[in-house]
């Protein structure tokens, strides 16, 4: 069997199921996992700093306060990044 025949295979089985094969469910899908990554990034970075270091309370202020405002930024520009190269 092909490749060609495989992905004849593939594409019927995803329609037979429902599943969205179309270019812009798979840019979304991509966009989804890249924001769930950058999520996990954060909460595991959270994590690592509360067990390994000693800040002090104006630096977790400084921490927690500009990280809604930093992480939006590079997540919204690398998601534009993504849908420009797509």
């Amino acid at each position: 069997m092909n490749s060609i025949d495989r992905n004849v295979v593939a594409l019927k089985a995803a329609q037979s199921t429902g599943a969205k094969t179309t270019a812009k469910a798979l840019l979304w899908r991509l966009v989804w996992l890249y924001v769930m990554g950058s999520a996990a990034a954060v909460v595991t970075t959270f994590f690592l700093v509360a067990i390994g270091l000693q800040l002090t309370s104006y630096q977790w202020l400084c921490l927690l306060g500009l990280t809604p405002a930093v992480v939006p930024v590079y997540v919204l520009f690398d998601i534009h990044m993504i849908r420009k190269h797509y």
